[in-house]
């Protein structure tokens, strides 16, 4: 029998009547056809699936296509997975699957590449994946406690470090806590206020837990560090205790009578006895709710309160920080009555009880879309009705901040033409009467404004036929536009992409022309670029291995067969890059580098690390040919502590030239930092920095230099005397708004905390201007000239990636000229002679770079065309936490291009970084305004850079630190039982026990820059593929900006922005691989082609012939339903859906309710006929049931017993207090 969905057909040999569980053949239309050219073993059980990457009228062998086979035993139970010919050289990539004598699968085995069998199954066996790998376990094991239980004891890795009872597994305790656990017990008293309506808690600390008191379970991971996590008996984590070796490291999560978090208490607090308010506002997270469980206030350390308010739909509709609340504004949200963004803009507003209660009086509360202008704001026409119907009336607005439009595009006389096709592909209209076909229901124009004037940027989307965004036209502030066309073949992988820039629409069109070419795989081969009608150049051709790794990648050139240069790639048996060329023999590579993890060379100042941490790393360039060294220590969470320096091969191999030593709070606060140079003469390392700082809570108050040295940081003391005043104030968000240090006298933001204006001392300045969205468009600097009485202005527009530069003197109008954009490998220089003859004629130039694990910019090179020779630029080499090297290798090359650490472009007059939402200080080594995300990392200080760890990630941008490679990310998920990945924004995120939390996930609310409390859902197909390249497609887009513009468009709102990133994906592949996309190399491209296609799909057939729902709260809900193989809400469901929980709770044969954590004094307060929110969801189900007596008489009840187990419970009834 097949199916045949689309492009997808899946092929089932139902040899046994237990594999219907498997796939149900009667929920879906089924044809007979016969089955491709292989005959697959009639003997076997097997599900086949196919995805062609090309058209096909019938089936087709010789087609682009994806191909598996999962072959399942007698009992049900998978025994291999083959992805046929999948490998670049066309064999079998083949995953077998064993059991043991309880018929549990406790080993994970590593793909084998194969000659291809086309679909039958292989003979493979362990000792042939291990004689594979050259090791006696290529692959991931668990041991568990006993079988009656089956909780982990041990989980295991490939590699023989990391094999079973090697001492560099992760192993897993569950206890009770002890009262010599000393876990501080925190209670609140919560009393309504009627004049405000809401509830105020108070905490107060009354002992300690004792005896049995609490669960706790432990995590020990493979460098053997320790983790804690104590719950109590609702299943609520109360503490996550980390050992930092001398001490432990503590978070307290605090909850009121009615089971909400009311307080989180980070490490840094001490408090005992009565609770200092003060100690609150400075270093807790402090939450308050309304009747209707929502949150409406809360307090993030050293931040003012922020309030929330909610309209009947529970949409939260505006939101007020403490520097909005002093202008007496609301940062508002309008919907459509579809629930999309239609309206943001601020307006003006009381308390935020009275503003509630106008909100409460709107009813729906929606704006209309309408096809005439209702009214003009701003300059902008507005197709939305009803505006006084909506909250906030009209009479309180202050300015509009965005429109977004669905559907069809609205009638505004600034429309670019509507093109009937893009690269040959006809465009969907936004009118039905053609042949059925329109844009309703998707995202086609978004105006943004320019929030320091009332210029707007205009996005809009195109799409094809089959609803995918195949063009994307942005009119900017200035008039100009950028247009990009995406040309997709059958599977939507980009063949070629155009992009058309004008920086104001008088200007000359550039045109910026790419293709792609893709083996039969669709993993990329070879990317061409060209710019205008310039001779087109080979960004990259890439071959992988047998297990779809980047192997090789050849940079640069206008022929293939003479690349500029030619780059190797080298993994080790966990995936984890290990080389980048090999700095031991260059050769004529420009750029070696080496990572070690396990295998340090110097392990006397580089422990081995075996946790994913980088132990050592090793470089050499071919400007000296000098080979370097950094070895790391961290302290037991991971921060670095120290980064030794070395030069081996010399007569001083561990000369400390480039020491960084750093000290920490238990918050990460950063309290002591040293840091070292090469001398001009001797061998003795050069101290320039001695850093000691001094705080308020979190917020740095002052650092003092005592090393006397001004070639690091730069201390406002001079002469070595004591720095004894505060060098930084703050304003009511935490933002810094004075440095004394940088001779800074003030700086003033906009509603995203974004700077606007910084005046120096001598009276210079940067102002900067932004769109609503926070993407910076111009940066313009002030230089006054005392003496002259004149000043001149140099302003920097980004537009689109496209970066312009120009200069005046006098009180003239700069003329911006063009400096370079973007490429996949590097950037497109406009003209390399700018540096060395502004006057001589524009010769552009291609730009390569070379760049290391974090996304430095490390080397960047040329091709001289008139010497035909390569070119070093510039070399530029890292303290850990960012600050450049000195005294060698150090080319000025071009000073206009300052995208450098972690590829953020550094802002030479103020030393800082520049990411999206935040700056950074390399010289400190932290930000100067909170993170936007704190809430979700609550163990430490809101001001740390990429949680002090700056060797293995990346701070992505400005909000959070994201894990090197998704092999990390799945080690994170095994190492934490408890931990909780969700794609957030398109963002991978970890938390310990948000669930638990009342089922609360902190995330960014799409289109407004404030934080909000999300109800937990399961992240969509799309969410998470996304997600996975956002992880790895972290290069720029060509011409555009950076594949970060896919989802941080869909977040935000800006769908040309997501449009621009669409093209990005196949250049993410040409930078790390098409086996880093499709989730982390080889085994990938076995879940890619069997599990997303075969396994998705039957599994969700499956579902709906399943006899068994679990309901219950949280993740006891999950671990019970997973115990028993019972269905949950999330396998029908993404997210809690009333109607479909409804649906299957009359559906489904049996229903057993899980009722750990159960509150039954809440369930009594719980009003039926109220609002429902995640927060009282299972009080709805318990309430549904026991007033149904058909479900009551189909549900069992259960609850854990203290060995873990689930027992029944007789005559359960949540009346019963």
């Amino acid at each position: 029998m097949e199916i045949l969905l689309k492009n997808l057909n899946i092929t089932i040999n139902n040899k046994i009547n237990i594999m219907r569980k498997i796939l149900s053949i009667g929920f879906i239309c089924l044809f007979f056809s016969n089955l491709f050219s292989q005959t697959l073993p009639s003997a076997e059980n097997y599900i086949y699936s196919r995805v062609y990457l090309e058209p096909v009228t019938t089936e087709s062998p010789n087609a682009k296509q994806i191909q598996g086979v999962q072959y399942f035993d007698g009992l049900g139970r998978k025994k291999q997975e083959v992805s046929i010919k999948s490998t670049p050289n066309g064999g079998d990539l083949v995953i077998p699957s064993t059991y043991d004598a309880f018929g549990r699968n406790m080993k994970n085995f590593l793909p084998i590449p194969q000659n291809t069998l086309n679909g039958n199954i292989h003979q493979v066996g362990e000792s042939d994946i291990n004689s594979y790998y050259v090791t006696s376990n290529a692959y991931s094991e668990k041991e568990l406690e006993s079988y009656s239980i089956g909780r982990v004891k041990q989980s295991a890795f490939p590699g023989e470090d990391w094999k079973k009872n090697s001492g560099h597994t992760v192993r897993y305790d569950y206890d009770i806590s002890k009262s010599t656990d000393n876990v501080k017990k925190y209670t609140t008293t919560t009393n309504w206020d009627a004049g405000n309506k809401i509830f105020v808690s108070s905490i107060s600390y009354t002992g300690n837990y004792g005896n049995s008191d609490l669960y706790k379970y432990s995590v020990t991971n493979e460098d053997n560090n320790t983790e804690y996590i104590y719950k109590d008996q609702l299943g609520h984590i109360v503490l996550v205790r980390k050992n930092e070796g001398t001490k432990y490291i503590d978070t307290y999560y605090v909850y009121n009578e009615y089971n909400q978090l009311s307080y989180i208490i980070p490490p840094l607090t001490e408090i005992s006895g009565s609770v200092n308010q003060t100690t609150l506002d400075n270093l807790c997270y402090q939450y308050k709710y309304d009747d209707q469980n929502r949150l409406v206030e809360k307090k993030l350390p050293g931040k003012g309160w922020e309030y929330m308010l909610y309209d009947k739909q529970d949409r939260q509709v505006a939101i007020q920080d403490a520097n909005l609340r002093e202008k007496g504004q609301w940062l508002y949200t309008k919907y459509d009555k579809f629930g999309r963004v239609a309206i943001t803009g601020i307006s003006t507003g009381n308390t935020r009880n009275i503003e509630q209660g106008l909100v409460d009086l709107q009813g729906l509360n929606n704006v209309n879309r309408i096809n005439t202008v209702y009214f003009n704001r701003q300059g902008i026409d507005v197709y939305y009705d009803n505006p006084e119907n909506s909250y906030p009336k009209s009479p309180n607005w202050v300015t509009l901040l965005s429109l977004n439009y669905y559907d069809t595009y609205p009638e505004y006389s600034f429309n670019p033409s509507f093109p009937a096709s893009i690269l040959g592909a006809p465009v969907l209209t936004d009118n039905a009467a053609i042949n059925g076909e329109s844009t309703k229901s998707l995202p086609v124009l978004s105006l943004i404004k320019n929030i320091e004037d009332d210029n707007w940027t205009k996005n809009y989307t195109y799409y094809d036929k089959k609803g995918r965004i195949i063009g994307a036209h942005s009119i900017n502030y200035l008039g100009g536009y950028t247009r990009i066309e995406s040309g997709l073949d059958f599977a939507g992988t980009p063949k070629q992409v155009i992009t058309r820039h004008k920086r104001l629409n008088a200007d000359t069109e550039r045109v910026i022309t790419e293709t792609f070419t893709y083996d039969y795989q669709n993993r990329l081969l070879v990317h061409k670029h060209k710019v205008d009608n310039n001779t087109e150049e080979v960004l990259a051709q890439n071959k992988y291995n047998e297990l779809s790794q980047l192997e090789t990648k050849k940079v640069g050139g206008i022929n293939t067969a003479t690349p500029l240069q030619t780059i190797d790639y080298a993994y080790n048996i966990r995936g984890w890059l290990t080389k980048i060329n090999d700095p031991d023999n260059l050769g004529y590579d420009l750029f070696g580098y080496e990572l070690e993890y396990n295998n340090p060379a110097n392990e006397s100042v580089a422990p081995k690390k075996y946790n994913g941490n980088i132990a050592e790393v090793n470089w050499k360039t071919s400007n000296d040919e000098v080979l370097r060294r950094y070895g790391y220590q961290y302290d037991q969470l991971n921060r670095l502590k120290k980064a030794v320096f070395q030069e081996p091969g010399t007569d001083l191999p561990l000369n400390e030239f480039y020491n960084e030593n750093l000290t920490y709070d238990v918050n990460g606060n950063i309290t002591k930092l040293e840091r070292y140079q090469k001398p001009e003469t001797g061998t003795t390392p050069l101290l320039i920095d001695r850093l000691n700082y001094t705080y308020n809570g979190n917020k740095l108050t002052r650092v003092f230099d005592s090393s006397g040295n001004y070639d690091g940081f730069k201390d406002d003391i001079v002469s070595g005397g004591y720095d004894s005043s505060d060098d930084y104030a703050y304003d009511s968000n935490g933002n810094m708004i004075r440095d004394d240090n940088k001779k800074i006298s003030s700086i003033k933001y906009n509603y995203l905390d974004l700077p606007t204006e910084i005046i120096f001392s001598d009276n210079n300045k940067i102002y900067y201007a932004y769109r609503a969205d926070g993407t910076k468009i111009r940066k313009t600097k002030v230089t006054y000239y005392a003496g002259a009485g004149s000043s001149s202005n140099e302003v920097i527009e980004y537009l689109d990636g496209f970066q312009y530069q120009g200069d005046s003197y006098g009180g003239s109008t700069p003329s911006p000229k063009l400096l370079f954009f973007p490429t996949a490998e590097g950037y497109y220089n406009n003209n390399i002679n700018i540096m060395v003859n502004p006057y001589a004629p524009a010769v552009p130039a291609y730009i390569y770079q070379y760049k290391d694990q974090v996304g430095n910019t490390r080397l960047n090179y040329y091709k001289d065309q008139n010497t035909n020779s390569l070119v070093i630029d510039n070399e530029s080499n890292y303290y850990p936490f960012g600050l450049e090297h000195k005294k060698y290798n150090t080319q000025i090359g071009n000073s206009n291009y300052q995208y450098k650490f972690q590829e953020q472009e550094l802002q030479k007059e103020t030393g800082w970084y520049s990411f999206k939402w935040r700056n950074y200080d390399p010289g400190i080594g932290r930000f100067f305004n909170i993170d936007p995300l704190s809430e979700k990392y609550a163990y430490q200080s809101h001001y740390n850079f990429s949680e002090n760890r700056v060797t293995d990630g990346r701070e992505l941008e400005g909000l959070e630190y994201i894990p090197m490679s998704d092999e990390q990310i799945q080690d994170i998920l095994e190492r934490h039982p408890d931990a909780h990945y969700d794609i957030i924004d398109e963002i991978p995120v970890f938390t310990l026990g948000t669930e638990d939390i009342e089922g609360v996930t902190i995330s960014r609310e799409k289109s407004e820059s404030d934080l909000r409390v999300d109800a937990d859902a399961e992240p969509g197909i799309f969410d998470s593929e996304v997600g996975e390249a956002v992880r790895f497609g972290l290069g720029f887009v060509p011409g555009v900006g950076s594949g970060l513009d896919i989802y941080e468009g869909a977040r935000d709102g800006n769908w040309v922005q997501f449009g621009l990133g669409i093209g990005g994906l196949a250049l993410d592949v040409a930078t790390l691989g098409a086996g880093s996309i499709i989730a982390g190399g080889a085994k990938g491209l076995v879940r890619e082609g069997i599990e997303k296609v075969a396994k998705d799909v039957a599994k969700e057939l499956a579902e709906k012939e399943s006899k068994d729902l679990a309901l219950g709260l949280g993740d006891d809900l999950f671990n019970f339903a997973e115990h028993h193989g019972y269905n949950t809400y999330r396998d029908f469901s993404s997210g809690f859906n009333k109607n479909k929980i409804l649906d299957a709770m009359n559906e489904y044969d049996n229903i057993h309710f899980n009722t750990t954590g159960f509150g039954k004094i809440n369930f009594s307060r719980f009003n039926p006929n109220g609002p429902l929110s995640f927060r009282n969801y299972t009080n709805w189900e318990m309430h549904t049931i026991f007033n149904n007596p058909s479900l009551l008489n189909k549900t069992t009840f259960y609850n854990k017993a203290a060995d873990g187990s689930y027992q029944i419970l007789n005559n359960y009834s949540p009346f019963i207090k």
